[in-house]
């Protein structure tokens, strides 16, 4: 289970970055689903009622920028195998690069 503490002491608040271009955004976790072979970089994060949804990078069947959230997350690793790596750091252009976007 992904840990909500965790998510709120290193994410910054949902819109503060917006002003930031996509590509200079700083992502300091990253979230895997070994299964499904699918990555959330998420950049924000802030509480919506019992949940806390995020805002970053996800690398599924496709690449793109969209919210998640961490019940979703958490729904998804109840029943399969999801690992998060906290203290990971780069940026969001690192990582398109690294997939070739």
């Amino acid at each position: 289970m992904i840990d909500r503490a965790a998510l709120e002491a290193v994410l910054p608040a949902l819109y503060s970055t917006e002003k930031v271009p996509n590509n200079k955004k700083i992502v300091p976790i990253h979230i895997t689903h070994a299964t499904l072979g699918w990555h959330w970089f998420p950049i924000e994060g802030g509480a919506e009622g019992d949940d806390f949804v995020m805002f970053g990078l996800v690398i599924g069947l496709d690449v793109e920028f969209g919210y998640f959230s961490l019940n979703e997350l958490n729904t998804v690793d109840a029943t399969m195998d999801v690992a998060w790596h906290k203290g990971w750091c780069i940026t969001a252009q690192e990582i398109l690069d690294a997939v070739g976007e």
